[in-house]
C-alpha cells in the first residue's frame, strides 16, 4: 500500500533528526513500487513524492529512489 500521505511528515522527521547523533536520519527514500513515479497514470501518488523530493534537495537531503524491482509496472524501462 502506498501512503503519499506519509512523504510530508516523513520529510519532516528527516530534517527534525538529520544532525542527531550518534542516530541522525542520513536521507529520504521512496520505495514500495514504481507507480508513484508516473504522473500521468497516477497523480495522487506522483504529486506528493515530487513535492517532498523537490523540498529535500532543496534542503540539501540524499535522496535514494529505486527503479526497476517491480516487473509488472515497466521497472526496466525506468533504468
Amino acid at each position: 500500500t502506498w501512503r503519499p500521505d506519509w512523504a510530508a511528515p516523513t520529510l519532516e522527521l528527516v530534517q527534525k533528526y538529520q544532525h542527531d547523533f550518534p542516530c541522525a536520519a542520513v536521507g529520504i527514500d521512496v520505495a514500495a513500487g514504481e507507480e508513484h513515479f508516473d504522473a500521468q497514470q497516477f497523480p495522487q501518488l506522483y504529486q506528493p513524492h515530487y513535492d517532498v523530493l523537490q523540498q529535500a534537495q532543496k534542503l540539501q537531503i540524499p535522496i535514494t529512489l529505486h527503479a526497476g524491482e517491480v516487473p509488472s509496472f515497466k521497472g526496466a524501462d525506468n533504468l
